[in-house]
């Protein structure tokens, strides 16, 4: 009966589908591997029958979970039920608009999905996803060289821009920032946490999050998942969503240790290593700068560069 866009996703292509009987979400993916979207339907899958409530593909007519085409690889998904935790932090200018209550229900729900998703066999041969969970188990080792040299590429770029906008003029000077912090610690190469890898959700945030009735009842975009330790998406969750406000922060770990063990060795090791981590990353500037991806453009720093476990103690 009707096709709307739905804005809001910053990587992803989504539109609202109302059928005579259902409405249902339609979402040309980010990855254009197919590998990588068998994958995000496997662990969903894998969530939704473990308790974890997630919005499962619609087949195809061949029964199928999605379509490989030429512009990409495209699901039909049932609706996700309940309202979003909170809308993405972008429509509050940054500002923590969750409540103490949010916090616990996110630490809640993501120590059971952390417990659920360790059981997902990560050697899986002969699986369509095969390959898919053989790249996300790589990882990429990066020097302050390599990644001062990369950063100042980027500078560079935005330098030679004849229209450059104030986010523009941040998004440079939070790399100087970040390329100056790197030259001074050349050496700073924390090892990961001391605790087993296993698969995680990888985009676990507010704006993901379907809450009814104070419970979860839809978890989305599972496109970020990845073979990685998972105090790892405990530090980038409590700096996204709650931007390390102290009461949410310290709420959402204690209601996370509730469901699975968090020792304070292995988070302070996951802080040391997103920071090095994060100092090192630019995806979304050269998604931005190199790819010219501007739905990305909200997502960009803005000096001065902190490297989190400065902020953590505070």
């Amino acid at each position: 009966m009707r096709v709307e866009r739905i804005d809001g996703g910053a990587v992803n292509d989504t539109w609202r589908v109302t059928f005579v009987d259902r409405v249902a979400a339609l979402r040309r993916h980010r990855r254009s591997f197919p590998a990588s979207v068998a994958l995000e339907h496997a662990t969903a899958t894998f969530a939704r029958e473990r308790g974890i409530s997630s919005p499962l593909a619609i087949p195809t007519a061949s029964g199928e979970p999605f379509l490989d085409m030429e512009d990409g690889c495209w699901t039909l998904y049932e609706w996700a039920e309940g309202e979003p935790l909170r809308r993405s932090l972008l429509e509050s200018g940054g500002r923590v608009p969750l409540s103490s209550r949010d916090a616990a229900l996110m630490g809640q729900w993501l120590g059971r999905l952390h417990n659920v998703l360790a059981g997902f066999p990560l050697r899986a041969p002969g699986e369509p996803y095969a390959d898919a969970l053989v790249w996300s188990d790589w990882m990429e080792k990066r020097s302050a060289k390599e990644s001062t040299e990369r950063i100042s590429d980027l500078i560079k770029r935005i330098d030679e821009m004849s229209d450059r906008s104030a986010a523009d003029e941040d998004a440079c000077a939070s790399l100087v920032d970040r390329c100056r912090w790197l030259e001074e610690h050349p050496d700073f190469a924390p090892p990961p946490p001391a605790e087993p890898r296993q698969l995680i959700h990888g985009d676990y945030n507010a704006s993901n999050l379907f809450v009814c009735n104070g419970r979860l009842s839809s978890l989305i975009d599972w496109d970020e998942i990845r073979v990685t330790w998972p105090s790892v998406e405990i530090v980038s969750t409590a700096a996204t969503s709650l931007r390390l406000d102290p009461v949410l922060t310290r709420t959402f770990v204690r209601a996370y240790r509730v469901e699975r063990q968090l020792s304070p060795g292995i988070l302070t090791q996951a802080v040391l290593y997103c920071s090095w981590d994060w100092a090192h990353t630019v995806w979304i500037e050269q998604m931005v700068y190199e790819e010219g991806d501007d739905r990305l453009r909200p997502l960009l720093g803005s000096p001065p560069f902190r490297p989190i476990h400065e902020l953590w103690p505070e």
